[in-house]
């Protein structure tokens, strides 16, 4: 089981919209019983073809942050460099993964809000690649833990925001997987 440390912090390093699994849609996830420590990470789901590893949060039980930029401004780069900054704040880092879609420079493609900040602005344009297939969407925080999944034209920011980031395609919305994904 793991143990939630008094500090203990929960995050993604600009997520991907896998995360449209879980919170498929433009609603918020609906309440679970609050638990006094962490799920344990659920075993991973296998496929002939494929393997799935998944870990439950509770966000009002569990903080979850995204990370660009250090306090200084500096880019993190690496899940290891984040958890020696947390470590340097005081702060245990409990489960990360990095999935962000980013511009040349290393700066993220779309939305990105940190701690109330932004950082990118909504891309809304149309062009190529996964980014922009269409619906893409809003993974988002509120300053309450509260998590949601929208479409990007249907996202509407604002100081309620605590972290946001924009990706694409939605995988799964409305319970539909997204038409550009074909099985096999």
């Amino acid at each position: 089981m793991v143990r939630l440390q008094k500090h203990a912090k929960l995050l993604f390093v600009k997520i991907p919209f896998l995360l449209s699994l879980l919170l498929a849609g433009c609603q918020q996830a609906p309440p679970k019983q609050a638990t006094a420590v962490a799920p344990p990470p659920q075993p991973a789901v296998r496929r002939p073809t494929a393997r799935f590893a998944t870990y439950v949060v509770d966000t009002r039980q569990q903080p979850l942050q995204l990370f660009y930029r250090d306090n200084r401004g500096r880019r993190f780069g690496s899940i290891g460099h984040l958890k020696d900054w947390l470590a340097q704040q005081r702060q245990t880092l409990t489960f990360a993964m990095n999935g962000g879609m980013y511009s040349p420079g290393g700066v993220p493609k779309g939305l990105f809000i940190q701690n109330q900040k932004l950082v990118t602005p909504l891309d809304t344009a149309s062009g190529a690649g996964n980014f922009y297939l269409k619906p893409n969407g809003v993974f988002y925080l509120t300053t309450h833990q509260r998590p949601g999944i929208c479409p990007t034209r249907q996202f509407r920011g604002g100081p309620g925001v605590a972290y946001a980031t924009q990706s694409g395609p939605l995988l799964l919305r409305d319970g539909q997987l997204h038409p550009a994904f074909t099985q096999g």
